[in-house]
């Protein structure tokens, strides 16, 4: 062990982002993340090398953004409220 901070393997995470035309962007980029209305990171790890193994969450960061617009009040179908 280098430090004394536990490492039990690998860690996994994403950035997704919703943009203003309704859909989930994986992968989001700075700049989608920036124009979206919602966007979440999560990281997390298997807790172990089986198939179908438990996943163990580490992080979840949200941030949501109000829109001054006209299309801010309308909520679509299975987006999030922010």
């Amino acid at each position: 062990m280098i430090s004394g901070i536990p490492f039990e393997g690998p860690i996994g995470a994403v950035r997704v982002a919703y943009s203003t035309d309704g859909s989930w962007l994986p992968h989001a980029t700075y700049q989608e993340g920036d124009s979206s209305t919602f966007e979440l990171v999560v990281a997390g790890r298997a807790l172990s090398e089986e198939p179908g193994a438990d996943i163990a969450i580490v992080m979840v960061e949200p941030e949501a953004r109000r829109r001054h617009s006209s299309t801010s009040n309308r909520v679509r179908p299975g987006s999030p409220r922010t």
